[in-house]
């Protein structure tokens, strides 16, 4: 912790802690509180339901275990009573790393303790809990699944219930989830929530599952918050750029700095995608320092490595997603950098988190801008968050950018994967909460696809699957694969099938005039709120709901004969979701063919009896 948030309070002056869990916190380096353990720690031993405003890097992970240590110890807990104390939290590695925490504070002492997070086998963590496990800390989605199906697993005797990181817990779609867990969970109990943020939803799960809670603020001004924070503005072949310049110079400033004892930058992305494209480009080059990379679409066992490696390392480049934004105590990180700006105000305050983690530790922070999210700035300083503009010399960007593009369009797999990335980053940008600054139908497609070294956008992808020797198109699909031919007042389409080295037509698929097929795609438009589209420099895009196969081609088609009309320059449309439950093989493509055909009968029906 910075000193900023101790308190002069120590923990051996606590009453009601048993000596040996005293010990146990001297042991770890825990002398002195900070001000939410000072507060939160009395009242929770007083048996005292307490929500907690917790900011990160407050130290609320200790303000609740040495509670609930206190209570099992006094309880004289056995493995016959079942589960005891229970941990919600929103991720896998947060989730860990309090089972870690909760070890440490447990040595000596004869609980058994364990972690049920999805990823891990479900047969071994039933064989523990059927052991009696006193102390559990689980993620919402793992634990409903024991609660609903697994015997023996004992929670009737549950005598305390802390939910961390609330606000992530709902953000992640786990309130449906939470509220069935509680309505599981025996009432007569202790219960602390623990949020950054406490939002209306908070508040109702709150007043319906706690009683008369004791509410803790911890003001910013307490907070980890005081570290020098920057942003830098810049788009296209400048961005991707830029970020190499600085990891450059930070790889050399260490290496040539011997008396520096750390380095260790953490860089958050948007997109899984995009998290695997930079990491693949950065190992390309030689003289950084060690690249690691953390997001959701790696598996449980290699996520929970690499981020006891990356903590471990003595210095490292980790690219990652937000799962490494809330709660994660990774030490002695100097550098994070916002490549992309977060979703939403509140993790650009958990991000920065991640460094000044520590006694008298220090740490910088950086944000990537584009030139038409600027204002983003203003919101943070009306936040009392102060950001200086840091500027980079373009003609030393240059050079380094050319390099660069000229690797990616020489490796194959590279160019692949900036695209995927490119597109993925497209559909991410819709989800920030402030879409008057990160407004997606203002987005410089072209400068977009140069950040990701790529000369021009490319929104299609062929590869040859290498089980069953076929072509799979990467949702979105390219167009070129269609043919609509327009005969005396008749349209039909075909599909390219790259293995019959020809077109397939699609039968009975005609529509009788274009004012038809303009009806069509309108209703079509006007029933899906994620399709829109927009102009930006003559091209047009088309996101939407999509499939595999001839499905998300025929859509897609539909889309582009009607937008030709309007756009005379180069035509790009883009699919960004699939089809759910989709099934390969010959039978799934027939099904959502006869769907898609059925409903496209239908409407053009309607348009016919209107």
């Amino acid at each position: 912790m910075s000193n900023s948030i101790l308190t002069s309070q120590s923990f051996s002056e606590l009453e009601g802690v048993s000596e040996k869990l005293k010990s146990n916190l001297a042991a770890n380096a825990f002398a002195k509180m900070t001000h939410i353990q000072a507060t939160v720690i009395p009242a929770l031993l007083q048996g005292r339901d307490v929500i907690g405003a917790a900011r990160t890097g407050s130290g609320k992970t200790i303000a609740y275990l040495v509670p609930i240590v206190s209570l099992l110890y006094n309880l004289r807990v056995k493995p016959s009573f079942g589960t005891v104390a229970l941990v919600i939290a929103p991720t896998r590695e947060l989730a860990l790393q309090i089972f870690d925490v909760a070890k440490l504070l447990t040595q000596n002492f004869t609980f058994r303790l364990g972690c049920i997070i999805g990823g891990n086998k479900r047969s071994v963590e039933l064989d523990n809990l059927k052991k009696g496990v006193v102390l559990l800390i689980a993620t919402p989605g793992r634990l409903l699944d024991h609660l609903e199906h697994s015997k023996g697993f004992e929670i009737q005797q549950l005598k305390f219930l802390v939910i961390d990181e609330a606000d992530r817990v709902f953000s992640c779609g786990f309130e449906k989830d939470l509220k069935q867990i509680l309505d599981k969970l025996p009432k007569d109990r202790q219960t602390a929530l623990f949020s950054a943020t406490i939002t209306e939803s908070i508040s109702k799960l709150a007043l319906s599952t706690m009683r008369n809670p004791l509410f803790i603020d911890v003001k910013p001004e307490q907070g980890s918050l005081a570290l020098p924070q920057y942003y830098t503005v810049c788009s296209g072949f400048a961005k991707l750029a830029t970020l190499f310049k600085i990891l450059k110079e930070k790889s050399k400033d260490f290496c040539e700095n011997e008396a520096k004892s750390s380095m260790k930058i953490m860089i958050f992305i948007s997109t899984c995608q995009s998290v695997q494209f930079h990491e693949m480009l950065f190992r390309l080059f030689g003289k950084l320092l060690p690249i690691f990379s953390l997001h959701g679409d790696k598996k449980q066992a290699k996520r929970t490595e690499i981020f006891h490696a990356f903590s471990k390392a003595r210095n490292g480049i980790l690219f990652c997603t937000n799962v490494a934004a809330r709660g994660l105590d990774i030490p002695a990180v100097n550098l994070i950098v916002q490549y992309d700006p977060p979703e939403q105000i509140a993790n650009y305050v958990h991000r920065i988190g991640r460094t000044a983690r520590g006694v008298n530790a220090t740490g910088t922070a950086l944000l990537f801008l584009a030139p038409n999210e600027t204002l983003f700035v203003h919101e943070l300083k009306q936040l009392s968050y102060e950001l200086t503009h840091l500027k980079s010399k373009q003609s030393s960007l240059d050079k380094i950018a050319q390099q660069i593009v000229k690797l990616i369009a020489a490796t194959p797999e590279l160019t692949q994967q900036a695209a995927l990335a490119f597109r993925k980053y497209i559909l991410a940008y819709q989800s920030h909460d402030q879409k008057e600054i990160f407004d997606v139908s203002k987005l410089n497609i072209s400068e977009i696809a140069h950040s990701f070294g790529l000369s021009e956008p490319i929104f299609s992808v062929a590869r040859a699957h290498p089980a069953k020797n076929r072509y799979a198109n990467i949702a979105p699909f390219d167009t070129n694969r269609v043919v609509i031919n327009k005969g005396d007042g008749y349209i039909n389409a075909s599909w390219m099938d790259p293995l019959a080295n020809g077109h397939r037509q699609w039968d009975d698929f005609n529509v009788p005039s274009m004012k038809l097929m303009q009806e069509f795609i309108d209703e079509l438009m006007a029933e899906h709120s994620n399709l829109f589209y927009s102009n930006d420099e003559g091209n047009i895009f088309i996101h939407c709901s999509g499939g595999i196969g001839r499905t998300g081609t025929l859509i897609t088609a539909l889309c582009a004969f009607k937008l030709k009309e309007h756009a005379n320059e180069k035509l790009l449309v883009d699919v960004l979701t699939r089809l759910k439950n989709q099934r390969v093989g010959s039978v799934g493509y027939r099904v959502q063919f006869e769907f898609l055909h059925a409903y496209l009968k239908q409407l053009l029906g309607a348009n016919e009896a209107a």
